[in-house]
Order: C-alpha cells, then sequence, then structure tokens
C-alpha cells in the first residue's frame, strides 16, 4: 500500500525482488519547526551481495509551496527531507539520517517514505538497486511558544528597563535558548537573553539614550534561538513606550 497525493502515488516498495529491507530504528523523532532532526534506520540485506554504499533519499506528502504562490514558476521553498549527501556502508547496521525541518513548515502531521539506493561510488548515477521504507508519520511542532507582554513595557530615555519574555517549552524540547530583539530604532539596544533548559522566563535587558524616539516604537520583535544558533521561533511583537 502506497501514500498518495492527487496524482501520485509514492510506493513504499519496487515491484521487482527488493534487494534489502529497510526499517526505521525506533519511534521516529518527533520534528521541532527550524531544528534538524535526526531519523535512523536499519539495512537488513535479502541478498547475498549488494554494491558497498547505500545512498538515501526522502519523500513527503508534504504539498510543494511556492515563494510567491501567484507565480508557477516561483522557486519552491524548502521543505522537510533529508540532509543533502546521505550515504552510508551498506553492511553498517543502522544509519542515523539528518532530516532539515524548515521554520515555515504548516503541516503538523507528515507521511514519508525512505529510499536506499545500492551504488559502488556516491557519485553514481541513478541504479536500478533499491529498498524503501514502509510509510513512516512523523509530527512537526514547535519547540517553543514565547510571548512578551500583551501591555507596553514603560521606559524611559537615558535609562534601562527590562522586558518579560515567557518562554513555553514543548515537553520533548529541554535545551537551552536565547531571545534577541529586532527593530530596534536608534537610541535603543537590547542585550540577548540566555534561558536555562529547566527556565521558562527570560528578562531583556534595554538601554536608552537620549536619541530614543518618544511614544510607543512600532515594528520591534523577538525571535527564539536554540543553542545551535537556530531560528526556532520569530516575529514576537514586543510593545515599548518611551514616557
Amino acid at each position: 500500500k502506497g501514500v498518495t497525493l492527487p496524482g501520485e502515488t509514492i510506493l513504499p516498495g519496487p515491484a521487482e525482488p527488493v534487494p534489502a529491507v529497510i526499517l526505521p530504528e525506533g519511534l521516529p523523532p518527533v520534528l521541532f519547526r527550524g531544528l534538524p532532526a535526526t531519523l535512523s534506520v536499519r539495512i537488513l540485506p535479502l541478498q547475498e551481495t549488494l554494491p558497498p554504499i547505500a545512498r538515501f533519499e526522502m519523500q513527503t506528502t508534504e504539498p510543494l509551496r511556492r515563494e510567491d504562490p501567484n507565480k508557477p514558476d516561483s522557486p519552491l521553498k524548502p521543505a522537510v527531507g533529508l540532509a543533502a549527501f546521505q550515504f552510508a556502508d551498506a553492511s553498517t547496521a543502522t544509519s542515523a539520517l539528518s532530516v532539515n525541518v524548515p521554520l515555515d513548515t504548516p503541516s503538523k502531521v507528515i507521511d514519508a517514505v525512505i529510499s536506499a539506493e545500492f551504488i559502488d561510488q556516491p557519485l553514481a548515477p541513478e541504479g536500478p538497486v533499491r529498498a524503501w521504507t514502509a510509510p513512516i508519520r512523523l509530527i512537526v511542532e514547535n519547540a517553543v511558544n514565547a510571548s512578551a507582554p500583551a501591555e507596553p513595557v514603560k521606559a524611559r530615555k537615558a535609562a534601562m528597563a527590562v522586558v518579560p519574555m515567557t518562554i513555553r517549552r514543548n515537553p520533548l524540547f529541554r535545551e537551552p535558548v536565547s531571545v534577541v530583539f529586532d527593530g530596534l530604532p536608534a537610541g535603543i539596544t537590547a542585550t540577548p537573553a540566555s534561558v536555562a533548559a529547566e527556565h521558562g522566563t527570560a528578562d531583556v535587558a534595554l538601554t536608552l539614550t537620549d536619541a530614543a524616539p518618544a511614544g510607543e516604537v512600532p515594528g520591534i520583535t523577538a525571535r527564539i534561538l536554540a543553542a545551535g544558533g537556530q531560528i526556532i521561533q520569530s516575529g514576537i511583537p514586543v510593545r515599548l513606550v518611551v514616557e
């Protein structure tokens, strides 16, 4: 049975004799938007001899998205899929595959199949010796859901202020993060705040000079960075009033 899209079917196995069985190793990981994930698979050969290298690919049911939806020739947006150049020794029992997960992935559930193409050298053209996993269901979630106060923070020129941020974590995400402010005008600077894995709040310190604009400052947003520098949330509105 295959994974079916309108006008397309992703088959989990070829019609010809299967050279090997590809099995997920353990439960599939929960995918967090903006963070790479690791999906491990096992190769179980069904033939006495196989070409020595396994070259992996992934196909998914995620709908294609274009940079400009109104232009059919617009470039495609990045999608959930294996990182480039995923190879393994075909005799290796378990292979850890790196999965890219774009920050703006809209899908919450994605079905995928992984193929292993057995070849003699990494840059070999596509060959006939290929095996597939059964369909794998992948869950996509946010690592964090951060917010600033709904009411504007009040600050004065030539002084400092603090913006408290709330970091609500996915129960499966326990890593340190940092908070960075964007869109600050001249006269206002912010010091990035680090948040330990066990904490859910952060105070972002602002420094204002006499050049800071008066009134409510438009366009300030926050973004959350993972420990590796990946953006895992962006565009968080921050309200600030300079008195």
